[in-house]
């Protein structure tokens, strides 16, 4: 994927807000239309990620993800499919590392990305591409992100140019009927969607707002004129095609404000945003509709109803999530149901009936990709499996009371502070070097006891160290709930996101 910034921009958009008037209302003065609402209801979610190890469960609550398919392994891309998602494997068909092909088939290089510039008239290349596609297409890969695909204009020009296109476009031509079923997700190739463009899924376009300049090693702003150019490009592709338009920005990670707000912005305009960093191997920030992430919040019906399960769904759908109430007495979910943000729990004690299978139930779900929050208890007892797939440990049994708090952040002390005590207290700590402690408490033989951990397979919030009850039943927060929630959970609130979309995960400790 290239981000140079010779793309984009909304002169009369930018002059519209300038006026003081609100983004949806701007962009109905230009277009006449209520600012695309029903693509803005039916556009598939979006993300792009090219690292490793793939983050499964975080991927899993989108409709469309695109991967560098050498970084997925066989699972991986199993787990996705079975949540739901599209996944498209990227391809590259203008430009290769310079050791990967014949010098017959190089026409140019782009020095900043360290890659040549390939003839698409070359019969090497085309037959290297097909072996390629049938290749990814053997894997079950459900589409390709076709990229680099107008990298010849950089270097050729005239005759020679038109060629090129012509020979680009019988390529892609190539592709989709040696594999009709297989989708195709075109990165720009404006020049070609005459010939190609009834093939196309979606069509991505770089750096509408924010790009990243490879030769400088910095991140840009868009300039107005560049912006305007390609928003229109955008529009008139969106008209003719009827088909998703995706716009890929470019961030640090330490702007994630600006990069909700960019995304805010773009999703305004009817085109789906991701914005992440040039190298795609980080989370970015994307749209996620709502109807594709919900949390599971399981409670045991024989138990008396506290008002904390109320307190945790207002929580929660203060985030913006949908939450599906569970009694757990009535049976479990047979399978994953995938396209959820994670589940919830709330047990008061570990008294579940054995015939429902709760830890191994649980131990399934997270082999699957959900995340799991557990308050109060977790509802089962030590089960050692279990435990070493937490990377939790089970301390020695004694009388041994709380002593000490010998750690403790800012997840601690949100409505009272945390008071000394033993009752009920489960002797439980980190054992894995992923899971981040955020209280641990010593007791009097100088064992470890972490009754508030994040991990990433979600973390755990106990009880006595979780609420204080007073008066009139009225619960005071020793944990801050939506902060936990959103460490546990990898969920974040606003912006370009649906809240349950996904954010940073937590540090490890």
């Amino acid at each position: 994927m290239r981000t140079l910034a010779q793309l984009l921009s909304a002169r009369a958009l930018d002059m519209l807000l300038s006026w003081g008037l609100p983004i949806t209302l701007a962009l109905a003065v230009l277009v006449g239309t209520p600012v695309f609402a029903e693509t803005a209801r039916t556009d598939p979610s979006v993300a792009f990620f090219y690292g490793k190890p793939l983050p499964v469960a975080e991927l899993g609550r989108f409709d469309w993800v695109v991967v560098e398919p050498d970084h997925v392994s066989a699972r991986g891309l199993d787990d996705l499919q079975r949540a739901g998602v599209t996944v498209f494997a990227y391809l590259s068909l203008g430009e290769t590392s310079p050791d990967a092909i014949d010098a017959a088939s190089i026409i140019g290089r782009n020095a900043p990305w360290g890659s040549v510039v390939v003839d698409p008239c070359s019969a090497g290349w085309r037959a290297r591409v097909l072996a390629r596609v049938d290749a990814l297409s053997a894997r079950g890969f459900a589409g390709l992100f076709l990229d680099t695909l107008d990298s010849y204009a950089m270097v050729l020009r005239g005759g020679a140019r038109g060629a090129a296109a012509a020979a680009m476009a019988g390529l892609v031509r190539d592709i989709g009927q040696r594999h009709p079923q297989i989708k195709l997700f075109l990165n720009r190739g404006f020049e070609l969607l005459d010939e190609i463009g009834s093939r196309a899924t979606a069509v991505a376009a770089e750096s509408l707002l924010y790009g990243w300049d490879a030769a400088g090693k910095r991140y840009v702003e868009v300039a107005a004129p560049d912006r305007a150019w390609l928003t229109d490009k955008l529009h008139d592709v969106a008209r003719r095609f009827a088909i998703p338009i995706v716009v890929i920005d470019y961030l640090p990670e330490s702007r994630r404000d600006d990069a909700r707000a960019a995304a805010r912005r773009i999703q305004a305009m009817g085109f789906i945003p991701w914005i992440a960093t040039p190298a795609l191997d980080t989370l970015g920030v994307g749209a996620v509709h709502g109807p594709v992430a919900r949390l599971l919040l399981l409670h045991d019906g024989a138990e008396p109803h506290s008002p904390v399960i109320d307190l945790i769904a207002e929580r929660l759908q203060a985030l913006g999530c949908a939450v599906d109430f569970v009694d757990v007495r009535h049976g479990l979910p047979r399978e994953p149901s995938g396209r959820r943000a994670g589940i919830v729990t709330w047990f008061s004690d570990d008294d579940l009936p054995e015939a429902l299978g709760y830890p191994r139930w649980l131990s399934r779900q997270i082999d699957a990709g959900s995340r799991i929050a557990m308050f109060g208890r977790p509802g089962f007892a030590a089960w050692q499996p279990l435990l070493d797939k937490l990377g939790l440990r089970a301390g020695p049994a004694g009388q041994a009371r709380a002593a000490r708090v010998v750690r403790r952040d800012e997840l601690i002390g949100a409505e009272t502070e945390p008071l000394l005590r033993s009752r009920g207290l489960l002797r439980w700590h980190a054992a894995g070097r992923e899971l981040r402690v955020h209280l641990r408490i010593e007791d009097s033989d100088g064992q470890p006891i972490d009754p508030v951990v994040t991990a990433p397979w979600g973390g755990l919030a106990l009880q006595p160290y979780l609420i204080e009850m007073g008066y009139q039943g009225r619960a005071r927060w020793i944990v801050d709930p939506t902060a936990f929630l959103r460490a546990a959970l990898g969920i974040t609130e606003g912006g370009g996101q649906t809240p349950c979309a996904p954010d940073a995960g937590p540090g490890r400790d």
